[in-house]
């Protein structure tokens, strides 16, 4: 989808012309898991679950199917909220969530155990009604973080 109308959006001489128009794809799950390749680099998942306690177990079928699983999965939607006592835990990740003021909302983020992170809920946007979840990843080896 295109958001904002550039026709150098996919000119690889200039990347900063790409992050103007996001792209989005539909992918099979045998196309996904050849695209996550967790020996060079770190992969990220976006779903939106349009609830996630209702949903937690479709999003862990998915999971358990992934070969290799992604590294940070990026959760919309969860409607996930003060009042909401649920258990959304995934087994081997930690969860970042941001509860959502409204009755649909809210955002979350569950990062493999294998990654070194910090929660940043200090990281918002200042603008109502725009929820985010945000952590940082450990690099190590005196490389910035993420």
């Amino acid at each position: 989808f295109n958001i904002l109308p550039n026709p150098d959006k996919f000119d690889d001489k200039d990347p900063d012309n790409m992050l103007s128009c996001p792209h989005s794809n539909y992918y099979s799950l045998i196309h996904l898991n050849q695209l996550f390749d967790s020996t060079t680099s770190v992969s990220m998942f976006h779903c939106s679950v349009r609830s996630l306690p209702k949903n937690l177990s479709l999003l862990s079928e998915f999971l358990c199917s992934a070969n290799p699983k992604p590294d940070i999965l990026a959760i919309t939607e969860t409607r996930l909220s003060t009042q909401t006592v649920t258990n959304v835990d995934i087994p081997n990740y930690d969860f970042f969530p941001t509860n959502s003021l409204t009755q649909a909302g809210g955002s979350g983020l569950y990062v493999s155990k294998n990654l070194s992170t910090i929660h940043r809920p200090d990281l918002k946007f200042r603008i109502p009604l725009v929820e985010s979840s945000w952590c940082e990843i450990i690099s190590g080896n005196g490389r910035p973080n993420i």
